[in-house]
């Protein structure tokens, strides 16, 4: 659940720009997304540490190694997306040449 929810969230930046790399973009730029991220990490959160919605949904409080690995599962996809838009850059650059 976490990590669908954090991998979600953290590709929204990657997709924010097909052409440019996410460590060459504001992230706050655009501060409506990054109100809306927030919000989602928040619900997303909320059903993991509030009992009432623990034992609604069925969900335990994850450590802090359940933490680091849904971290790395998201910046690893981070890092696919990265490689496939370098891809898709290098290939407009030598069709445009």
């Amino acid at each position: 659940f976490a990590v669908i929810g954090a991998n979600s969230l953290a590709g929204i930046f990657s997709f924010r720009n097909f052409r440019e790399p996410i460590w060459r973009l504001n992230p706050f730029a655009n501060p409506l997304l990054v109100i809306a991220v927030s919000a989602a990490f928040l619900l997303m959160v909320l059903p993991l540490y509030l009992p009432p919605l623990q034992n609604m949904l069925s969900t335990v409080p994850l450590g802090a190694g359940d933490w680091a690995l849904v971290g790395a599962v998201s910046l690893l996809t981070v890092m696919i997306m990265e490689a496939v838009k370098l891809v898709y850059r290098r290939r407009l650059t030598g069709l445009q040449a």
